[in-house]
């Protein structure tokens, strides 16, 4: 259950941080 709900924020992240890279500035997640 963790593990999915991880998979499903990381991969929320990324999506993210491409619309960002199309925009101003990238955000960076560790």
């Amino acid at each position: 259950m963790l593990e999915r709900f991880q998979q499903i924020i990381t991969e929320a992240v990324n999506e993210y941080n491409l619309e960002v890279h199309r925009g101003s500035s990238p955000v960076v997640v560790e």
